[in-house]
């Protein structure tokens, strides 16, 4: 399962990438400068933290089928890729 992860800050991204090891292929933006410009890539889900990106980065990902809004921070962000997690495991 690869998931981007969009405005979460970089000293979390590196805990998020050793907790999940082996379990998700995760990708962060971490920067605004890398916001301007929409990444490339197939992930099976894009994760953004609504109180770190603006409308414009908003706007670029929307539109992936599995586009998720979360509007906390660290904990929000685990409790949905736990849930993700979850969900790959039933089917």
């Amino acid at each position: 399962m690869k998931i981007l992860i969009i405005g979460l800050r970089s000293t979390f991204a590196a805990q998020f990438k050793k907790e999940y090891k082996g379990q998700i292929k995760l990708y962060f933006l971490t920067d605004q400068e890398k916001y301007s410009k929409k990444v490339c890539g197939e992930f099976d889900h894009i994760l953004a933290c609504t109180k770190f990106i603006n409308h414009t980065v908003e706007h670029q990902y929307k539109s992936h089928h599995s586009f998720i809004r979360i509007q906390g921070g660290y904990t929000s962000i685990k409790n949905a890729l736990n849930a993700l997690l979850s969900e790959a495991g039933e089917s």
